[in-house]
């Protein structure tokens, strides 16, 4: 079921006769050169990565694929928001 699903949704997905979800799609969908939305995805990446480093969720959160002693303390702490903190007192 979960397979026919994925299958479904991939092809909705890439049949370019389909409504655009937003203007970053509508805007992918008018580029003709692949390469320079290669690039662009790519420098999107890029930003995200650099930000992401140095960030507090990146320092004292668990990350399951980099798992560091500290983390597993210092990850009970953090939250994602204000509700997330009432909901937990």
């Amino acid at each position: 079921m979960c397979k026919e699903k994925s299958r479904k949704h991939l092809e909705k997905i890439g049949d370019s006769n389909r409504k655009a979800e937003d203007a970053s799609d509508s805007r992918i969908r008018r580029v003709t050169d692949s390469g320079a939305l290669q690039s662009q995805m790519d420098s999107i990446a890029q930003r995200f990565a650099e930000q992401e480093e140095g960030s507090v969720l990146d320092t004292y959160g668990f990350v399951t694929a980099r798992p560091r002693p500290i983390t597993y303390l210092t990850s009970i702490s953090l939250h994602t928001g204000w509700l997330h903190l009432i909901g937990n007192t």
